[in-house]
């Protein structure tokens, strides 16, 4: 019966917190909340949550967290956390400096999204990078852009 019980506990947390997330991720203010949304897989609560330690607000300042989380944001098509990603390997932010994966973030995230910085960053990317670096990051991008 404890079992059951307990059983019964998780599931209703999980239902309300799955509520929580689908109200919408920028209505939220607790960063315990936001936490619980981005380890369910939303994307939005996932580059909420990496700005989050990137800027070290009300928790500790933590560029690699912030890389992860927005990784994986990215990872699944939000064009803010690619345009960040990109700033992330650019700048070396919790990552190794990689202008090629700089290029590549940026070029996805202005597909349906246009950011003028980004694209004066790929411009002057585009001048930076070899010639094979730049076919090769072009050619990551748009093999991430037909598998999702």
């Amino acid at each position: 019966m404890k079992y059951l019980v307990a059983l019964l506990i998780c599931f209703i947390s999980a239902q309300v917190q799955a509520g929580v997330c689908s109200r919408g991720v920028e209505r939220l203010v607790e960063v315990e909340d936001i936490t619980n949304c981005a380890n369910q897989g939303d994307a939005s609560a996932q580059f909420i949550l990496g700005e989050i330690y990137f800027q070290g607000k009300e928790v500790a300042q933590n560029y690699k967290i912030a890389f992860d989380w927005v990784s994986k944001a990215a990872a699944q098509g939000d064009k803010a956390a690619q345009s960040a990603l990109g700033f992330y390997y650019y700048n070396g932010w919790g990552t190794k400096k990689d202008h090629m994966s700089a290029y590549t973030w940026w070029s996805l995230s202005i597909v349906n999204n246009e950011e003028p910085v980004v694209r004066r960053n790929l411009t002057d990317l585009e001048r930076e990078l070899a010639p094979a670096d730049l076919d090769r990051a072009q050619k990551l991008a748009s093999d991430w852009s037909v598998r999702h």
